[in-house]
C-alpha cells in the first residue's frame, strides 16, 4: 500500500506556540501511524516554520495575500483540467494541493468572524483551494464560529468537508444549528503534546504561572488603557505572591513575525511594575518545554487557551480569563467551568477569589480534574484514529 500525502494548512507560523504545538502534535501522531503519510505543511512564514519542522517539506502559503488567493481560485474554476494541471505545476502552493491526498486544516480558532472579516476570509481560502481542485479536507480539533457576513460561504465550506472535528461543544451546538454535516466532538490537540524530559526548572520554590495576552490588552479591551490594565496585573501578581508566598512566573506564548502585539513584551511591561522579581520565561522555549514547567506549577492562570491547556493537561489548576466561546468550551470539558471569568473592569478581584479558592481546595481540584481527563484524553486520541481512516478510506 501506498504512503498517502498529508497537506497540513491553516496555522500562522511557529512563533504562535498554540500553532506550533497542533503542527507537532500532529506531525509526530501521524508519523507513528502503522503507514506514516508523507507530510507538507503550506506555511505563510516559511522562513520561520523551516526552523522548527525538520523532518517535512514546506511550501509558501499565499492565503494572507487575497488578491493572489482570489485570482488563483478564479483561474482553477474557468481553466478545463488539463490547464489546471499545468497551471499547479508552475506554483508550489498549488502544486501541493493537487498532489495531496488529503488536506488538514488547524485553523484552531480562526474559522471565525471575531477577528475581523478579512481574517475570516484569509482562512477560507485553503478550504476553497481544496474544494475547487475536488479534494479530501477535514477540519481539526477546532472552535469554529461565529459567522455574520460569511455564514453562507462557510455553511458551504464545513459541508464540503470530509470531517469537522469540534475541540468544546459550543461549537458543536452552534454548528447543529447550522445544519452542518460530519461532525465529530474530539478534544484539542494539545492534550496529546508530552512535556519535555528535559531536567530544566524555574525555581526549587513553589511558584504559580501567569499567561498574559497581547491581543487581550490591544483588541479586546479597549474601554481601558493599556497601562492602567498592566499596573492592575502586576498589582494582582505582587498581591498573590506575598499572600501565598509563591513565585510568579510569566509565561509569553503568542509571538508574530511583526513584533506585535507580543506577549514576551507584555511579560515585561507587567515585570517592570511589579514590587516582587517574577521569572520570565524565553520566548525561544519550545510548546513541551513550556508545558515541563507549567506541569510543576501551583496553578495557572491563563489568558491564552494553549497555555491553559498545558496546565490541564497536567492535573494544574488553571483560572481562564476568556475573550471569546474557546477558552469557555475547554474549561468545561475539563469540569472546571466554575474557574473561567470574562475579562473586564472587574476581573482581577474575581481571578483573586478564585486563586484563594483552589489554594485551600488544591488536592481536591486536581483530583476532579485528573478524573476529567481520562475522557478528555480519550476524545483528542480520537481525533488522530479519525484522520487515520480517511487516510485508509
Amino acid at each position: 500500500m501506498k504512503a498517502k500525502n498529508v497537506l497540513l494548512v491553516g496555522t500562522y507560523c511557529a512563533l504562535n506556540k498554540g500553532d506550533q504545538l497542533m503542527q507537532t502534535v500532529m506531525i509526530e501522531q501521524l508519523s507513528k501511524l502503522p503507514l506514516p503519510p508523507k507530510i507538507k505543511l503550506a506555511s505563510p512564514f516559511i522562513d520561520i516554520d523551516k526552523n522548527f519542522y525538520k523532518d517535512i517539506s514546506i511550501v509558501k502559503s499565499r492565503r494572507r495575500n487575497l488578491p493572489f488567493s482570489l485570482f488563483n481560485i478564479l483561474l482553477l474554476i474557468l481553466l478545463p483540467e488539463r490547464l489546471v494541471i499545468k497551471y499547479c505545476a508552475h506554483i508550489s502552493e498549488l502544486k501541493a494541493y493537487y498532489e495531496a491526498d488529503i488536506i488538514i486544516d488547524l485553523s484552531g480558532d480562526m474559522l471565525t468572524e471575531d477577528y475581523g472579516i478579512i481574517v475570516g476570509i484569509s482562512h477560507s481560502i485553503p478550504l476553497i483551494l481544496a474544494k475547487v481542485l475536488k479534494k479530501k479536507y477535514l477540519i481539526t480539533a477546532q472552535s469554529i464560529g461565529k459567522f455574520r457576513f460569511l455564514k453562507p460561504l462557510y455553511i458551504n465550506l464545513l459541508n464540503s468537508a470530509e470531517l469537522v472535528l469540534c475541540r468544546e461543544d459550543i461549537t458543536l451546538n452552534y454548528l447543529k444549528d447550522l445544519k452542518i454535516k460530519n461532525l465529530k466532538r474530539v478534544d484539542d490537540l494539545g492534550f496529546l503534546l508530552k512535556p519535555s524530559k528535559s531536567t530544566f526548572s524555574v525555581s526549587n520554590s513553589p511558584y504559580f504561572c501567569f499567561s498574559p495576552s497581547g491581543l487581550l490588552l490591544k483588541k479586546f479591551c479597549a474601554n481601558l488603557s493599556t497601562q492602567e490594565q498592566i499596573k492592575s496585573m502586576a498589582s494582582l501578581l505582587d498581591k498573590i505572591s506575598e499572600d501565598y508566598n509563591i513565585l510568579p512566573v510569566l509565561v509569553p506564548h503568542v509571538m508574530t513575525p511583526a513584533g506585535k502585539l507580543d506577549d514576551d513584551k507584555v511579560c515585561l511591561l507587567i515585570a517592570n511594575e511589579m514590587k516582587s522579581t517574577p521569572v520570565i520565561l524565553d520566548k525561544k522555549l519550545l510548546p513541551d518545554e513550556i508545558k515541563k514547567i507549567i506541569s510543576h506549577s501551583k496553578l495557572m492562570i491563563a489568558l491564552r487557551m494553549h497555555a491553559a491547556i498545558a496546565a490541564l493537561s497536567e492535573s494544574v489548576p488553571v483560572i481562564a480569563v476568556a475573550y471569546s466561546h474557546k477558552m469557555h468550551g475547554v474549561m468545561a470539558s475539563c469540569n472546571q467551568k466554575e474557574f473561567i471569568i470574562d475579562y473586564d473592569d472587574n476581573s482581577n478581584e474575581q481571578i483573586f477569589y478564585k486563586v484563594k479558592h483552589i489554594m485551600e481546595n488544591h488536592d481536591l481540584i486536581v483530583d476532579k480534574l485528573t478524573t476529567s481527563l481520562v475522557k478528555v484524553n480519550a476524545r483528542a486520541k480520537k481525533s488522530i484514529a479519525l484522520i487515520e481512516e480517511k487516510l485508509n478510506a
